[in-house]
C-alpha cells in the first residue's frame, strides 16, 4: 500500500489544528475534520500551504536518505539503482552508499581504500600486473568519485531516492493536488513518523508551541528508532535551511 502526499498533508494539519484548543474532544474533532474536508477549510494562516508542503517534502528526502545510508536496512532495497561506471567516474551526491560492484561476467569486486586501488593501476590508468594471489579486482569510493581496477565498465549497485529537482515554489504544491494522487517514495510504515516529524518542525517554526515541538520531535525520534534509523532533527530546523 502506498502513501499519498495529500494524506500526509491531512495528517500534519490534524496535528497543527489541535494546537488551537486544550480540549481533547476539540482536538479529536479537528483531526476528523482535517481528514475529511476541503483544503480551503483547514488551512491555517499561520501555516501557509506552500510552507507546509515544503517541510513535508524536505523531511521525506531526509528520511529516504537516512534509509539509503543505513547498511542492512530492509527498506534500502526500495531505492536500489544499478548503473554502469568506469574508473574515476563521478557519482551523484544523493547516493546513500554503494552495495555490490561486479563485472558483466559476474565477478564481484572487493572494496579497498582509494589509494590502494590507485596503486594497483599505473600512471596510464591501465591495470598493473599482479601476483597470482592478488588477481582479484577491487573498487573504492571517496564520497563523490568511483575507483576500480577493471579496465572497462562495471555494474555498481547504489541506493538513491532519485527525487526530482525543485525549480520553483509551485513544485512544492504539485504533489499535493488530490486529483493527481501522487505517491510518496517513503514506505507506508513511515507515514506516522513522517507526519509527526513535519508537525514538530512546523510547530518550532512559529516559536509559539515549543512544548509541542519538543514532544513531536521526541516522538519522531522514537518512531525512527523503531524503524531501525538513528535520525534526530534539530528544533531550529528553519535556521539550518539557509
Amino acid at each position: 500500500m502506498s502513501i499519498y502526499y495529500f494524506t500526509v498533508e491531512r495528517g500534519v494539519y490534524a496535528f497543527l489544528t489541535s494546537f488551537k484548543s486544550d480540549s481533547v474532544a476539540d482536538a479529536e474533532t479537528h483531526f476528523r475534520a482535517a481528514t475529511l474536508v476541503n483544503d480551503t477549510d483547514i488551512v491555517n494562516a499561520m501555516y501557509p500551504p506552500t510552507l507546509v508542503h515544503k517541510v513535508i517534502l524536505d523531511l521525506e528526502r531526509v528520511i529516504c536518505l537516512a534509509i539509503c545510508q543505513t547498511e542492512g536496512h530492509p527498506r534500502r532495497v526500495n531505492f536500489r539503482v544499478e548503473t554502469d561506471k568506469t574508473h574515476l567516474d563521478a557519482l551523484p551526491s544523493s547516493v546513500g552508499g554503494i552495495g555490490s560492484v561486479f563485472t558483466t561476467g559476474g565477478e564481484y569486486l572487493l572494496r579497498r581504500e582509494p589509494d590502494v586501488v590507485m596503486q594497483l593501476r599505473n600512471a596510464n590508468g591501465i591495470i598493473e600486473s599482479l601476483p597470482a594471489y592478488t588477481k582479484r579486482n577491487y573498487w573504492a569510493f571517496d564520497g563523490g568519485k568511483f575507483y576500480c581496477t577493471v579496465a572497462g565498465a562495471v555494474k555498481v549497485e547504489t541506493f538513491d531516492p532519485q527525487f526530482a529537482p525543485v525549480d520553483a515554489f509551485t513544485d512544492y504544491d504539485l504533489p499535493f493536488v488530490i486529483a493527481l494522487a501522487a505517491v510518496a517514495k517513503l514506505p507506508e510504515e513511515f507515514e506516522l513518523a513522517w507526519v509527526v516529524g513535519a508537525a514538530g518542525i512546523l510547530a518550532a517554526k512559529t516559536g509559539t508551541f515549543p512544548e509541542e515541538a519538543a514532544n513531536y520531535q521526541q516522538m519522531f525520534q522514537q518512531l525512527m528508532e523503531q524503524h531501525g534509523l538513528k535520525l534526530k532533527l534539530p528544533l531550529d530546523f528553519n535556521a539550518n535551511e539557509g
